[in-house]
């Protein structure tokens, strides 16, 4: 979900006080650590993984014994793992493999069997219906082949096969290769622009719609990079991506995904042998760079994973956590987020930013305490709105004010509120009408108008007549004529309100929960 961050007013500024910048949205999405059932494969690293037909595949790779040329599938309707039983000529056992799906064949290439052991340029293709290896053969009139080599990048696009960079025990490359599956022909694709320097254990992935293939981090032999590329397949020209933002820290040997217009970096390793267990989205359209905040079971650091898209999840496969080599499966979507809720909002926030309560997975495990710091307002034009009072960078200040409004009653906040309305000479609130109106806990002190609050339509939230569920509070006086408050910012006691949407109400991720900017 998102959640959000932006400023206090400046109606209730000083000039003594600061204010944050305008509204932020921070990308927050829960892990899911997927328990299956069957023959699943061992521990490993350095395996290749694709999918086909929402199954997942997983060859090869290096396990606690030694590397490996077996061949599982992990179905993830039934959350079932099998082993396939396959046919024709396997390939070599091997690690550092890369592999990719067309039509309905998996194409692997590459990888090598030890440190000083051989490293591979062949090409294997296994197809999916007749569970059948076999080596691709190259057409006899092209003597042209890539050079052996493990952690490269293997992408697809128009039906051709596109390698790029990898380690062969003593060079690390910056060229390119393409494999034309139709022709069954090698080309070296001599490319036009600036071409990254050589490195292996980078990643890439192809955005389609703009043709073009990303390339970020590895390690070039002297250390670990953070740069990001692109190569546009139409004009065949390499270039550097400027980006905005906190770029991730330099790493090689994690792995990157690519839905829509976001591609997704999850772990590796940098110089230090610190392993990372972060997951930052790069916006294509914008080129920034942000940190995913991150709930649930979150994967534990780790490099030599593998990961793919399937839908919209990705699903991040073993790996190697620093100690020992792992076979575990996690998931997390990686599509749209829908516009969050008030109450979204306000739990992702108090979640990441209150010290003394836990972390919390529902609203049903936020305290009491907090969830009376919520406070909702209808504004004249008939729409409800609230604010989360924890919320230090929130759109209007709110307070927390004494159980019976009338004219003497001085406002009770919390303390990091005090000097605020203490600048806007807060004294007292004026009800509507000559009787008291007991607030029964919290009201919203803002005098700002419509275009300052998070907003919903509360007929479609309740289902029934507004002055049924509300108690109402008339408009809001400044005392000493510091501050002059609009009709469009009386103040409306909606606690019954509120009460009811955590003491039952709808689940703040049904449609009616969606909040739209006023």
């Amino acid at each position: 979900m998102y959640s959000q961050r932006s400023s206090s007013l400046s109606s209730l500024s000083s000039p003594s006080m600061e204010f944050e910048p305008e509204p932020e949205y921070i990308d927050e999405r829960r892990w899911e650590r997927i328990d299956t059932l069957g023959d699943g494969y061992s521990p490993r690293t350095g395996h290749t993984v694709v999918s086909h037909n929402s199954t997942l595949y997983v060859f090869g790779g290096t396990d606690r014994r030694r590397r490996q040329q077996d061949l599982f599938q992990f179905d993830i309707e039934s959350s079932s793992w099998s082993h396939v039983d396959v046919h024709g000529t396997l390939p070599p056992r091997r690690s550092g493999a890369l592999g990719v799906v067309h039509a309905n064949n998996m194409y692997i290439f590459g990888g090598y069997d030890g440190r000083d052991g051989n490293y591979f340029n062949d090409l294997f293709y296994f197809n999916f219906d007749t569970r059948r290896w076999s080596e691709m053969p190259t057409s006899s009139t092209s003597s042209v082949r890539p050079e052996s080599r493990t952690d490269h990048i293997m992408v697809l696009h128009d039906a051709n096969i596109y390698i790029f960079g990898g380690y062969n025990g003593s060079s690390r490359f910056n060229n390119m290769y393409r494999y034309e599956i139709p022709a069954k022909s090698w080309r070296r694709v001599d490319a036009v622009g600036s071409l990254p320097s050589g490195r292996f254990g980078h990643t890439g992935a192809v955005h389609e719609p703009s043709s073009r293939l990303i390339v970020f981090g590895g390690w070039d032999g002297r250390d670990t990079l953070d740069d990001l590329h692109q190569y546009e397949f139409h004009t065949n020209t390499w270039s550097p991506i400027p980006t905005t933002g906190r770029a991730p820290p330099h790493r090689y040997r994690h792995t990157a995904v690519i839905f829509d217009t976001s591609m997704f970096v999850f772990g590796g390793v940098d110089k230090a042998h610190s392993r990372f267990n972060d997951l930052q989205r790069l916006d294509m359209v914008t080129n920034t760079w942000t940190e995913v905040h991150t709930t649930g079971f979150v994967p534990s650091s780790r490099t030599f994973h593998r990961a793919v898209v399937v839908l919209n999840r990705m699903y991040l496969l073993g790996g190697y956590d620093g100690t020992d080599r792992l076979h575990d499966l996690y998931s997390i979507h990686v599509g749209p987020l829908s516009p969050p809720s008030l109450l979204a909002l306000c739990a992702s926030y108090t979640r990441r930013n209150v010290d003394d309560i836990l972390t919390f997975t529902s609203f049903k495990g936020v305290p009491q305490l907090v969830l009376d710091d919520v406070i909702f307002q209808r504004d004249h034009g008939n729409v409800l709105r609230g604010k989360c009072a924890l919320c230090r960078d929130g759109r209007c200040s709110v307070y927390k004010v004494s159980r019976t409004l009338n004219d003497s009653a001085v406002p009770s906040m919390h303390a990091s509120r005090a000097a605020v309305a203490s600048a806007a000479n807060l004294h007292h609130l004026t009800p509507a009408s000559t009787a008291h109106k007991a607030t029964h806990g919290d009201a919203c002190v803002c005098g700002h108008g419509t275009s300052h609050h998070e907003r919903i339509d509360e007929r479609k939230l309740y289902g029934e007549p507004y002055n049924a569920r509300m108690m109402v509070g008339g408009g809001i006086g400044g005392a000493g004529g510091a501050t002059s408050f609009s009709s469009k910012g009386k103040v409306h006691l909606l606690y019954s309100l509120y009460k009811r949407i955590f003491d039952g109400g709808p689940a703040d991720d049904s449609p009616d929960h969606e909040i739209a900017d006023a």
